[in-house]
């Protein structure tokens, strides 16, 4: 008898699997179903060699911010809190670079980071 998981449950269990605290999202979980269908004959729950791979390139909004905070350190060394004192306008920005991703399920490039950082922050200096 063939299990049906719903996406939702799904990452969640490719997560305890991958021994991960967040959720892989419907991009990354899409991603792995196909390359298991790809494969016939293999179990879902098998271990796949691009495990890692997958999980690394996905990026959820927490993930993002702490690059953004690290770019900002780097770039204008100052502290984001320093620039943009207002917690909802920082909220805001964290948003809108992850609605800004090409790709949902994937890092955010850093030269795309960057020139979004460049447009939104720098007349705040």
């Amino acid at each position: 008898m063939e299990r049906i998981f719903s996406t939702t449950k799904a990452s969640q269990k490719l997560s305890e699997d991958l021994g991960v605290d967040y959720g892989l999202g419907r991009n990354v979980v899409s991603h792995f179903f196909d390359l298991v269908l790809e494969n016939n004959g293999t179990s879902y729950w098998e271990p796949k060699s691009n495990y890692l791979q997958l999980v690394a390139q996905n990026e959820n909004v927490n993930d993002l911010k702490d690059r953004i905070k690290e770019e900002v350190r780097k770039i204008w060394g100052k502290n984001i809190e320093e620039i943009i004192p207002e917690k909802d306008l920082r909220r805001k920005l964290y948003i809108e670079a992850f609605k800004s991703k090409k790709n949902p399920a994937r890092r955010m490039l850093k030269a795309d980071l960057v020139k979004f950082l460049m447009k939104k922050i720098d007349h705040y200096k």
